[in-house]
């Protein structure tokens, strides 16, 4: 019975580190193409430090994670309750499963309806679009975060791209 409630912390667990584990690779994977262009001193400018601190704070959270999960397992105190949760947590109430699932197909398919909206609807008014849906889908019901939180976002982001760093953002039939 404890192996198997062990089992489980072990998976939670492993299932934490996915995202971190995937969005390094591909953070190294950009960083190192980037690196093989010609200048990569002038490349690398903007690159450089964002990955260095993804790196070390996604090593950071690895390491307090796994920290966690050994001291959970081992720790005679916390033993009945972790197990208890992690019971509710994996096998609990299939609507709550259902609604994970729907969470994250939403995200996966609003990331690939973005991508393809950009060129056609413009840089700007598809962020805010899909940063608005993200928001509802993710369950925020307050109009003024639904409506700030995109339209700061993409202010923010059209100044540091446009004006500051000089890029030119795709145009579309709105902006």
């Amino acid at each position: 019975m404890q192996e198997n409630k062990s089992g489980k912390l072990w998976l939670k667990c492993f299932a934490d580190l996915l995202v971190p584990i995937i969005l390094c690779g591909y953070a190294s994977f950009y960083y190192f193409s980037v690196a093989k262009l010609p200048r990569p001193e002038v490349n690398l400018i903007l690159i450089q430090p964002v990955y260095w601190i993804l790196l070390i704070a996604s090593l950071f959270f690895c390491v307090l994670r796994v920290a966690s999960t050994y001291r959970s397992i081992h720790s005679e105190v916390t033993d009945a309750f972790v197990g208890q949760a992690i019971d509710n947590d994996i096998s609990g109430d299939k609507n709550k499963f259902y609604q994970k699932a729907f969470r994250s197909l939403s995200f996966i398919s609003l990331t690939i309806i973005c991508v393809v909206l950009i060129p056609k609807l413009g840089f700007v008014s598809t962020i805010y679009l899909y940063v608005f849906l993200l928001l509802m889908v993710l369950g925020v019901r307050e109009i003024k975060v639904l409506l700030f939180t995109p339209t700061i976002l993409c202010v923010f982001l059209w100044v540091c791209l446009e004006k500051f760093l000089n890029l030119r953002l795709p145009d579309g039939i709105l902006f």
